[in-house]
């Protein structure tokens, strides 16, 4: 079976509605990243996961997802969608200050027919540089860019150490919606 179809019909209860603010054991390759695959996370809180994304468009390429389960953006609570804006702009700010990008793409695939593979929410933040390859056309199907080869432990631990000696996030308390705790 075709992977994100196999992922959409064990989502399609949510797709419907009927997990709203619980998430159900469905497969979902995001719901259990932080316990299954550590080694990819950056960041997180009691709502938020910043990862590295296993499969790198580009070096550093990052997924900052709601650790709810769930299917689409409109779905998201009003204190989810800051929560992901306030991660997807300390990822911006680290990558840029790493060295690992002098630009950003972020993105949102809301929906199959608009490339989302994974139906669970996730923001795609990408490190650019002057004059690499143009994304904007092909951007709703990564497979085009995609070198064929996954995200492994010892790349991952570079991406990480990198990406962090950039700074930690500021304190919880200038956090949207208050403090989230850091695990």
């Amino acid at each position: 079976m075709i992977p994100w179809l196999k992922y959409f019909l064990l989502n399609l209860g949510s797709r419907l509605g009927l997990y709203r603010g619980s998430r159900p054991e469905n497969g979902c390759p995001f719901c259990g990243i932080a316990v299954s695959e550590n080694y990819r996370v950056i960041q997180s809180d009691r709502n938020t996961v910043v990862v590295l994304s296993k499969y790198q468009v580009r070096p550093g390429h990052l997924l900052i997802l709601p650790r709810r389960h769930v299917a689409s953006f409109c779905d998201l609570e009003d204190g989810e969608i800051s929560q992901l804006s306030w991660w997807t702009r300390w990822a911006d700010r680290a990558l840029v200050s790493a060295g690992m990008a002098e630009g950003v793409n972020i993105a949102v695939n809301d929906g199959e027919a608009a490339g989302q593979t994974v139906p669970h929410v996730h923001v795609h933040v990408l490190p650019r540089r002057r004059g690499d390859l143009r994304l904007s056309y092909v951007w709703a199907n990564p497979a085009l860019l995609f070198s064929g080869s996954t995200l492994s432990p010892t790349d991952a631990e570079d991406f990480k150490k990198r990406i962090c000696s950039a700074g930690t996030p500021p304190d919880a308390e200038n956090r949207p919606y208050g403090p989230a705790s850091q695990s």
